[in-house]
């Protein structure tokens, strides 16, 4: 029970450091552009049966890779988010049975998060690198959603812990993802 508390301190630490931070991060050029969006002072999210964040254009090369490896048996909604420009202009719309949008990455602060969890309403989340986000893994979790992490790099420290409580490779979250998930 003490974890949990300590927990839920530690996200409301965050969320109030996020609320202090994000007035200056309007400030920096590069955040400017869709800083609604980040915000979601501009609602550009839908609901997607898969979500993925890839944060820069090199993930959202990825991003389309993988997009154009799914062969869904129906009808799938994707979202893909990202953290720049560039990245957003990489994701093209629609791929056999796979219908994908774009839109910015919100901002990490757990009450904006939780809104964007409830609106997307993913079944899978993939994050592409180690794109590991405390307020989005909470949001995920309180709601349930699948999280797979492609392509990460972690310490062998990190591994033998991980290996510990979840053994899965990449190809294994392909294939989770292809046969259960997007059923």
């Amino acid at each position: 029970m003490s974890k949990n508390i300590t927990l839920k301190a530690t996200l409301y630490l965050y969320n109030l450091g996020w609320h202090l931070i994000i007035p200056a991060l309007r400030l920096n050029q590069r955040l400017a552009d869709g800083f609604r969006q980040r915000t979601l002072q501009q609602m550009t999210l839908t609901r997607a049966d898969l979500w993925i964040q890839a944060a820069s254009s090199g993930e959202s090369y990825l991003a389309w890779s993988i997009l154009k490896k799914l062969h869904p048996h129906k009808p799938v909604k994707v979202i893909v988010t990202s953290n720049t420009r560039q990245g957003l202009d990489i994701i093209a719309p629609n791929q056999r049975g796979v219908s994908a949008c774009s839109a910015y990455f919100p901002f990490d602060k757990p009450s904006i998060m939780e809104t964007a969890v409830k609106t997307i309403r993913p079944r899978v989340m993939v994050l592409l690198e180690s794109e590991i986000w405390p307020g989005l893994l909470a949001a995920l979790r309180k709601h349930g959603c699948h999280t797979i992490i492609i392509n990460g790099r972690i310490t062998a420290r990190s591994r033998i812990k991980s290996l510990e409580s979840q053994r899965a490779t990449s190809n294994d979250s392909l294939r989770y993802l292809a046969k259960n998930a997007l059923k």
